[in-house]
């Protein structure tokens, strides 16, 4: 990122920020001083992630939400094997994930599209049409958290692990609690959690 002139933001204390609510989450700085694109995974949150190395081995990863890359870069280095696909309607967000993905030889294609519509075409063309690891981290309301899990769901298998990101930040239990209460699941054995 610093390559392209970019500074990552991420991992500071809320404490210290006015009790700022994102400030661990990770933003870009511009060269010309101005934020970028949304929020993505938090340092620590990567950190976590890189746990789950330890017992998941995906062939497949796909993220909602890209931003400028942070988040599907993050996973692509986590998951070396892992073929990634990250969607999001943000297409200058989309050029940089790809440039950087192309020149650090990464299994990474960030997609220009929005979920749920393009969410099963992408998956078909990018990951053979299955998915081991979701990453869904895009429009913060319980109905598109709900939506996003339903249009990947499709392409889920009894060990596809879904990870959601900001649930409790942006109080996005009641999606959380819709999806178990609709069998989801019971049903797949879905591994669940949220970050």
């Amino acid at each position: 990122f610093r390559d392209h002139g970019y500074q990552p933001l991420t991992g500071y204390n809320s404490y210290f920020f006015q009790n700022h609510r994102d400030a661990s989450f990770t933003r870009l700085l511009s060269g010309d001083g101005q934020l970028l694109g949304h929020a993505g995974l938090a340092l620590q949150e990567v950190m976590f992630i890189e746990g789950f190395r330890d017992y998941l081995a995906p062939k497949s990863v796909f993220a909602i939400g890209n931003a400028y890359g942070w988040s599907s870069i993050a996973l692509s280095l986590i998951f070396p094997a892992a073929r990634v696909a990250a969607l999001d309607p943000l297409s200058e967000g989309i050029e940089l994930t790809n440039s950087l993905a192309s020149e650090n030889g990464l299994s990474l294609t960030a997609i220009v599209g929005s979920s749920p519509n393009d969410v099963a075409g992408t998956i078909e063309r990018h990951l053979s049409g299955r998915i081991d690891l979701a990453l869904i981290d895009a429009m913060h309301t319980n109905e598109a958290v709900l939506a996003d899990f339903e249009a990947v769901q499709a392409a889920a298998h009894n060990e596809t692990v879904f990870i959601f990101h900001d649930v409790m930040t942006w109080k996005l239990e009641d999606a959380m609690f819709a999806i178990r209460d609709k069998g989801y699941t019971d049903r797949k054995s879905t591994r669940l959690n949220s970050i």
